[in-house]
């Protein structure tokens, strides 16, 4: 599929959640460039708050990249239940994108109005999809189809410049050109919209399994007017111009190192290019030692672009195999433009404490949280950092971009802690009591094993 399409909305539509997320996935790993979207469900009902922001931010980058699709190849990955949740009118969708390039000449304040005016709410830090905030020439803005902040800075109302960063820990990633910030395109409640299908350009492809699955689908009869694909060939297309792919699943090897060695080696004397996908280097370079002990023919390893099976193309005499299904590993899907919260504190979470709650700091131990204050750094620049009070009226400042050093402090039992003072040794000696004290546990826990695998019976 991503070797026939050259140009144009590819709309490929599998019967399901899971099968949907396998095909995106494998689509991200086979192709260059950020042409492949997976548009999902809303997520309405969805407790777990970082799943439904994924589901959110993947439906709404792909309605948004089909809003303006100019001509391009651009892959959608769905499945029924996601197609027949409706999208908002068109009236609605009118100014739901605005781009914004370096160097522009933009009113700050048009930009903060237009965030209002397209549901982003303001906060104090961003930290999910819809948000925005702003701290003195700095806009940081969270897209309802990003999976990732921006930060703009301005030079009065010039662009300087526009990065990405990390909302955890607010260090930038990378500088980018241009940001396409997407509104809140998902069908609110009591909505009527409209159809997706409404949405997809003329000359749209549309890749199915076979008509007899969608027939009763309300959205089927709109698919009537696009070229279609049938993978599977329907009853009343047989009469249809059909394409054989010659293309079967990877043997199975069953553990078996010398069978796949002698398939690789049938493979690569019949002209046959051979790959092998895996996603850690360490599992690839065990995979090759093994190899090179029964054969000199070796396939071409691919890290980090791991499919979900793999396949021999007869056609184009390509052969694709997969680390996992070789060594009989569980594969777990990786999708794209997924929202992740790691378990470290985030500005966002200061918002959270109160003057007087106990901390604890990696390195100067139990404290207590004085809140943010502004400092000027060597530059003379004004920077927020973390006061924090100790023992004997000791002050430490902790930079934003440290956050991962500070914690809650917690207790089972709700005793009130000592404080610690600075550069005494008495946080140093809890903390080795207490890696010795893993350590011994470890240590126990080896010897119970040990004990129970020599056991007979």
């Amino acid at each position: 599929m991503s070797q026939t399409a050259e140009k144009g909305v590819q709309f490929i539509i599998l019967p399901d959640r899971e099968s949907a997320e396998y095909c995106a996935a494998d689509l991200y790993n086979l192709t260059e460039g950020d042409i492949v979207f997976y548009l999902p469900e809303s997520g309405k009902g969805v407790e777990r708050s970082n799943y439904k922001s994924t589901l959110g931010v993947q439906r709404t980058a792909a309605i948004g990249k089909l809003l303006e699709f100019k001509g391009e190849l651009l892959y959608i990955v769905s499945y029924p239940d996601a197609i027949e949740e409706n999208i908002p009118a068109k009236e609605e969708l009118k100014g739901a994108i605005l781009s914004i390039k370096k160097g522009d000449s933009i009113k700050f304040s048009d930009i903060i109005s237009a965030l209002g005016k397209n549901g982003f709410e303001k906060v104090d830090f961003v930290s999910v999809p819809g948000q925005f905030a702003v701290r003195g020439s700095l806009i940081d803005i969270f897209s309802y189809a990003g999976s990732e902040p921006y930060r703009l800075s301005f030079w009065g109302d010039e662009v300087e410049n526009i990065k990405i960063f990390d909302a955890n820990t607010q260090n930038s990633k990378k500088e980018v050109e241009r940001l396409d910030i997407i509104s809140d395109l998902l069908l609110g409640e009591n909505k009527e919209g409209r159809s997706l299908i409404e949405i997809l350009p003329s000359d749209a492809t549309v890749w199915l399994d076979s008509s007899d699955i969608y027939k009763n689908k309300p959205f089927f009869g709109g698919l009537k007017v696009f070229k279609r694909v049938y993978l599977d060939v329907p009853l009343e297309a047989r009469d249809k111009e059909t394409v054989n792919f010659n293309i079967s699943p990877q043997p199975i090897f069953n553990k078996n190192f010398d069978l796949l060695s002698g398939d690789i080696k049938f493979r690569l004397e019949n002209n046959f290019k051979v790959y092998i996908f895996g996603e850690k280097q360490s599992q690839l370079a065990r995979l090759k030692n093994i190899l090179q002990e029964t054969s000199h023919h070796l396939p071409e390893f691919i890290k980090g672009r791991n499919i979900h099976a793999g396949f021999i193309d007869g056609e184009d005499k390509i052969c694709c195999y997969t680390d996992h299904e070789i060594f009989e590993r569980f594969h777990r899907v990786t999708m794209r433009r997924t929202v992740e919260k790691t378990e470290q504190l985030t500005l966002n979470d200061l918002n959270s404490f109160r003057l007087g709650d106990y901390v604890v700091h990696i390195d100067h131990g139990v404290g207590i949280f004085g809140g943010l204050v502004k400092m000027l750094d060597d530059k003379g620049r004004a920077r927020e950092v973390v006061k924090l009070m100790y023992k004997d009226g000791d002050v430490v400042f902790v930079s934003v971009h440290s956050l991962n050093k500070i914690s809650r402090y917690r207790s089972a039992d709700g005793l009130v802690p000592k404080i610690n003072k600075l550069g005494s040794k008495t946080w140093q000696a809890l903390k080795t009591r207490a890696k010795n004290k893993v350590k011994d546990i470890a240590k126990d826990l080896i010897m119970l094993y040990a004990k129970r695998r020599a056991t007979k019976g």
